[in-house]
């Protein structure tokens, strides 16, 4: 029988560095994993691209991560004429 990882806990404030330029801000989440949300430092650059921030705090003993998020497009899941 296999264990799967607990990978939400309780909700606090951590670092999240932001993929695209790099910014650090706290964010209150109550996993370890990716943050899908916009970035305050580069979103207005590309408003209509999804955005995506990383956890820099180390995750603890006993936590697994959650699946990253696939990106999709509106022209891969519905054919527009």
């Amino acid at each position: 029988m296999s264990t799967t990882l607990p990978v939400t806990g309780k909700t606090t404030v951590k670092p999240y560095k932001c993929e695209h330029c790099g910014h650090e801000s706290q964010i209150s989440t109550n996993h370890w994993g990716y943050v899908y949300s916009s970035c305050s430092n580069c979103s207005w650059k590309h408003p209509m691209q999804g955005n995506s921030h990383v956890c820099l705090e180390i995750r603890p003993q006993g936590y697994g991560l959650p699946v990253k998020w696939k990106t999709v497009r509106l022209g891969d899941i519905v054919k527009i004429s």
